[in-house]
């Protein structure tokens, strides 16, 4: 009783409290580009994450792909004051660097305004940190770093910057926004500081945490929260230079989250298995490894099982099937017929496919002759497909998963560039001479690839481990610690593919199934968890993806899949999803007002070149307020409109806007809002 009445003091209190603090925070660049505080813009890469360069590690690198000079631009909600800035490159990387900054994206591309030119070509010597100590203040920081000796690939290790920013601190946020526990269980709470505009951001300094009955479950100062062993229900609350804010915590044997909206995944199947003349019009498929049921087949298997992997929250669909008679194939100096590729096939021991392709490199497939073919970035762009799997023969020179479009990153191969995709589309290399397990595990790697990129890095070796480096250890790089491993190591695995390894470990799988709460449950596991078989233990490791709502203590998505299908809506969800109110425990009648009316809207055309139109009816009027984000999440237009039973047209510019991907935000109070998503392209 005590404790609840000083929780009831602490909430009158807080209540009459001045809100809105200034408050100064230093700024961790890696953490603030990972809780989405900050974005980030970057050239290509084709080895190593752009979280290397800000995980203070000067071991680890990014490098371009063969983009000289490599250009990152770091986006802030709020100015910073950077005290210091020093850079590091190695592998020969001398040359020169520029280091600029201004207020807006426009003072900075136009170097007017509030533009500054901090560093101007400074030299730049291999494996020697080259330092900026003057002081200045902005909100966008771009730097460039070029090579002038040997190749275009430039490696940098490290970006430095030492710097503070000042917010109008607002209210207090716990991340995740609910917590539910099992008895003996902990977890680690944060609460973060959130601002006018309901950013949030770390605290610098420790909160004050209390729970209303230690008997049920105990906090530290430090925010582990640990449970009994009895079940029931207290608060949480924790607060921090007056401001609070809390949340009831449940206690009970066992629970489930609910799964994640589903997300309906368009594909656009070509299949590259013509008849071959000589063969009576027999494909190759059918001639050669007489497989009934061909590619059409096992694109359809493969997409259910993905579906049910995932647990519904995303639905592949083949929504359109393109029977190429090209094989888009450059072997060697010539371009491959079916008649060439048939003859090559007869051949004992496939010797000059084997020759060529594998040991000159020189089978390769003509990706962006196929997405012109077929107008594909136009419908990708358009939204009226999601991504292209490619089922062929071998040796026609596909990865096994590339990424094209702005922005594009390493996804088990370099990014593809030389088209006009604006949204970033994924594309998958798929072989009929395989099975399902073989094209399910190229599709785990592209995971591995998107995985990643969403936290930044992949490094074992580094502690702390992030939530995806948890997921994929195995018990050979920490004895007892194994979790899900990855696609080629098993929990148990000791070399590449041991997935009928019999040996037993202990891991913590079972956790997966609540992500976010990782807690300390444990099985025994070997290879006869997946029945010992290839195609089995990638079922099991995907069933284990996080397929949850709301977002992690980090501000990812709980729901992994979405970053998987679709990187850049990932990321833009991760700064439009409501944070402190998302019904992440399913609590809805405790947690969540439903909107009691909605509305329809259109947005047209799409892809846009210069004037948005949207058309909105609604049953009953309302005042809706129109936002329009850039992937980032950056604000970058505001309007309110008026709306009701008659259709309205309303307007927005965006010709002053560059060509990608955004997202119109439609809200009003007591509505379900809605989010359209847009296309901006090139005049």
């Amino acid at each position: 009783m005590k404790h609840q009445f000083f929780f009831t003091i602490l909430l009158f209190i807080t209540t009459f409290l001045k809100a809105q603090t200034p408050v100064e925070l230093p700024l961790d660049i890696g953490k603030a580009i990972q809780e989405g505080s900050i974005t980030v813009t970057h050239s290509p890469l084709d080895i190593g994450i752009l979280g290397n360069v800000f995980d203070g590690d000067p071991a680890t690198l990014a490098r371009s792909a063969a983009v000289n000079p490599l250009v990152i631009t770091l986006e802030t909600n709020n100015p910073v004051q950077v005290a210091s800035t020093a850079i590091l490159t190695t592998h020969g990387s001398d040359g020169w660097w520029t280091l600029e900054a201004a207020d807006n994206m426009a003072d900075l591309n136009s170097q007017s305004g509030t533009y500054q030119l901090l560093v101007a070509q400074a030299t730049q010597v291999s494996d020697v940190w080259a330092n900026f100590n003057t002081v200045f203040t902005a909100r966008i920081i771009r730097l460039s770093v070029k090579r002038t000796q040997g190749d275009d690939y430039v490696h940098l290790n490290e970006w430095s910057l030492t710097a503070t920013q000042t917010i109008q601190a607002a209210g207090l946020c716990f991340r995740p926004n609910g917590l539910r526990l099992i008895p003996g269980a902990s977890f680690a709470m944060q609460a973060v500081l959130t601002d006018t505009a309901g950013l949030a951001y770390a605290l610098p300094d420790a909160p004050d945490w209390l729970s209303s009955d230690p008997g049920l479950f105990s906090v530290s100062d430090v925010g582990l929260v640990e449970a009994g062993l009895e079940t029931g229900t207290a608060m949480l609350s924790v607060a921090w230079k007056g401001l609070s804010t809390a949340i009831p915590v449940k206690v009970v044997n066992d629970f489930d989250l609910p799964t994640a909206e589903t997300r309906v995944v368009k594909v656009a199947l070509v299949i590259i298995d013509p008849p071959i003349a000589a063969a009576g019009g027999q494909r190759f498929s059918e001639y050669f490894w007489s497989f009934v049921g061909g590619p059409v087949y096992l694109a359809q298997a493969m997409a259910d099982s993905l579906t049910a992997f995932s647990s519904g929250a995303v639905q592949y669909q083949i929504a359109q099937t393109y029977d190429s008679d090209s094989l888009f194939c450059n072997f060697g100096a010539v371009r491959l017929s079916v008649d060439s590729i048939f003859q090559l096939f007869l051949e004992p021991g496939w010797t000059t496919l084997h020759f060529v392709a594998e040991q000159l490199g020189q089978s390769r497939f003509d990706y962006n002759a196929m997405l012109g073919y077929y107008d594909f970035c136009a419908q990708s762009d358009a939204k009226l497909i999601d991504e292209v799997w490619v089922y062929s023969m071998p040796f026609i020179g596909t990865w096994e998963s590339t990424l094209t479009g702005e922005g594009a990153f390493w996804y088990n191969s370099p990014p593809l560039s030389g088209n006009t995709c604006v949204d970033q589309l994924p594309i998958m290399g798929l072989n009929y001479e395989r099975g399902r397990a073989e094209a399910l595990h190229a599709y785990g790697h592209r995971t591995e690839s998107a995985m990643a990129q969403v936290f930044s890095r992949w490094n074992y070796a580094t502690p702390p481990l992030n939530s995806w480096e948890t997921f994929a250890q195995y018990a050979q790089l920490n004895t007892g610690q194994a979790h899900l491993g990855n696609i080629h190591f098993p929990p148990n695995g000791t070399s590449d593919y041991d997935y009928g390894n019999p040996a037993e470990v202990l891991s913590f799988a079972p956790n997966w199934k609540r992500y976010p709460f990782l807690f300390q449950e444990t099985e025994i596991v070997s290879c006869e968890t997946w029945n010992c078989e290839h195609l089995d233990y990638l079922a099991w490791w995907f069933r284990h993806v996080p397929h949850f709502r709301c977002k992690d203590q980090y501000n990812h998505l709980n729901n992994w899949w979405t970053y998987i299908v679709d990187y850049n809506e990932g990321k833009l969800l991760e700064n439009l999803a409501p944070g402190c109110a998302c019904d992440l425990l399913g609590d809805s009648a405790v947690f969540v007002h439903e909107p009691i009316q909605t509305f329809v809207a259109q947005a047209f055309p799409n892809p846009v070149v210069n004037r948005l139109q949207v058309a909105i009816s609604s049953p009953e009027p309302l005042i809706l307020n129109a936002r329009l984000f850039d992937i980032w999440g950056t604000l970058l237009e505001e309007a309110h409109w008026t709306a009701g039973p008659e259709t309205q047209f309303f307007e927005l510019p965006v010709s002053q806007f560059p060509a990608g991907s955004y997202v119109l935000q439609l809200t009003a109070p007591e509505v379900r809002g809605q989010v359209l998503r847009v296309v901006k392209m090139h005049p």
